[in-house]
């Protein structure tokens, strides 16, 4: 994260657009890597013949010059005496091009010579300048001879670069990755989020919530308006993405760090200012994590207050706009109580405020899929001023049922009897108590609970023990204040540790 940072606010890393623009031939032309290299390797064919012209040209020149001085000094005497008898420079120079058949700048520049050159030492030293400009013509007139021999040139000159100047590149360029995404900028941690009736949310990091034993009296968790209390609680990871579903059943997504941090006893921020496409009457009834979803999940199972239920392809909740989509279509003025995901295939209990819970499989031939924006099948008839309060998937982990009072009781999925689907199901707690949630644990889990009054306590799913039958009211989970009720639990599942480090 401090890398990613350094890398987005310093000068670490430079994303920059590279347009591979050249001038070909006199007219501009975006040309690609081949075409570059092409071009660049005919320039410097180019360069390398040009220049070996121009050194021709002088070394030819040069030699010019030498054939006069050498013709002067084989016949010195004789040059001198036209000199010393020629009244002028410009008859000098006529004279000697009329004697000895030299050529206008060959005879300037043997007037211009000094009587230095004319010992037998500079003789020897012109002899030999005539001799190497001989051999540098030669080798340049056999280098424009061919092509291959000027490409060896360039290959040479290059190679001469690279190891003069090709240390070891001390940046690395790449192909463009594209703006750094926030995500990439900050912690991946464990967060837990709240929402309370008036739809207040807020997120904070879940180890201020520390682990107590059953009965104790938790901690504060948040400061609330009066008659506002938590309804949801979810635990969930900083960059997962988060489902949100309303009471007119639409469903919109957001990652969990949008969602506002706040400290444990902070209200929070109203969902309005968070979602701004709310309409409304409408508010949040229902909180998904769609990346902890387990392997081999193929839909989403939502189940509504008078027991309707609807499974849906996962796939159809994956791209949702700020506009949010039609979850499912209620009826009269039924809302959402839950949504899991689910393999397809799967059995699901189903339990009521009034302590009555069923057990059905949904696989395609008792439930089978429906579009996103169907109304869904009955799952549970229920009894008048009853509801649903919760569901969770019969398989290897124990039921939870926990009470407004603070009381929850264990059960073995295996305690609910199998039955067709849209039955009444069987008594699942003490009548008279008023259940609140429905969840499923094991003994690596933990349950984390939060009180109307914002009081939150976490304890060990282990502490609670196992009882065969359905009825009764279990154990005090949380002690509560006079006038409290417990308003929502939720499941911390501990990662398993690894058997060669166990």
């Amino acid at each position: 994260i401090m890398l990613n940072n350094l890398y987005k606010h310093t000068q670490m890393q430079v994303n920059f657009g590279a347009i591979m623009l050249a001038l070909v031939d006199g007219h501009p032309r975006i040309l690609n890597l081949k075409q570059i290299l092409y071009y660049y390797l005919k320039h410097q064919e180019e360069v390398i013949t040009r220049r070996s012209r121009y050194e021709l040209e002088k070394a030819e020149a040069k030699a010019h010059i030498l054939e006069g001085l050498l013709i002067a000094l084989d016949h010195i005497d004789e040059v001198i005496r036209t000199i010393r008898e020629s009244r002028t420079d410009e008859v000098a120079k006529a004279a000697l091009i009329s004697k000895f058949g030299l050529s206008e700048k060959q005879a300037v520049a043997i007037l211009d010579m000094r009587l230095r050159r004319l010992t037998g030492l500079e003789r020897d030293k012109i002899e030999a300048d005539y001799k190497d400009v001989q051999e540098t013509i030669a080798y340049l007139r056999d280098l424009l001879s061919s092509r291959e021999k000027i490409m060896g040139v360039v290959k040479a000159e290059l190679t001469d670069e690279k190891n003069n100047f090709g240390d070891k590149r001390r940046t690395e360029i790449a192909a463009a990755l594209g703006d750094m995404d926030v995500t990439d900028l900050i912690p991946d941690k464990p967060m837990t989020i709240t929402l309370t009736k008036q739809n207040y949310i807020k997120r904070i990091d879940s180890s201020d919530l520390r682990t107590q034993k059953k009965g104790g009296r938790g901690v504060s968790g948040l400061k609330m308006k009066d008659g506002d209390y938590v309804r949801k609680i979810l635990t969930t990871s900083t960059h997962d993405r988060i489902l949100f579903f309303t009471n007119k059943g639409k469903v919109y997504m957001k990652t969990a760090y949008d969602i506002p941090e706040s400290s444990r006893t902070a209200r929070g921020s109203a969902m309005i200012n968070f979602i701004t496409s709310l309409g409304a009457d409408e508010h949040v009834t229902e909180l998904l994590d769609l990346d902890i979803s387990e392997e081999g999940t193929k839909y989403l199972l939502m189940v509504t207050k008078y027991g309707y239920i609807k499974k849906t392809a996962l796939e159809e909740y994956k791209n949702i706009n700020k506009n949010g989509l039609i979850a499912m279509r209620l009826k009269d003025e039924d809302r959402l109580v839950a949504v899991l995901p689910v393999k397809g295939n799967e059995e699901i209990i189903m339990g009521t405020r009034k302590g009555m819970a069923i057990r059905f499989s949904i696989d395609d031939d008792n439930v089978r899929p429906l579009s996103r924006s169907a109304s869904g099948v009955h799952g549970m008839r229920l009894k008048e001023g009853d509801d649903v309060v919760g569901v969770v998937v019969a398989a290897e982990k124990d039921i939870f049922t926990i009470s407004a009072d603070g009381n929850a009781k264990r059960n073995a999925a295996s305690a609910y009897r199998l039955q067709g689907r849209n039955g009444q199901g069987t008594i699942n707690f003490k009548k008279g108590y008023e259940v609140v949630a429905l969840v499923a644990a094991d003994d690596r889990d933990e349950l984390v609970g939060i009180s109307e009054q914002g009081i939150t306590i976490r304890i060990p799913a282990d502490q609670i023990s196992s009882k065969k039958a359905k009825g009764g009211q279990g154990v005090i989970l949380q002690r509560l204040e006079e006038g409290d009720r417990i308003a929502s639990i939720d499941v911390v599942s501990e990662p398993e540790e690894d058997e060669e480090n166990s």
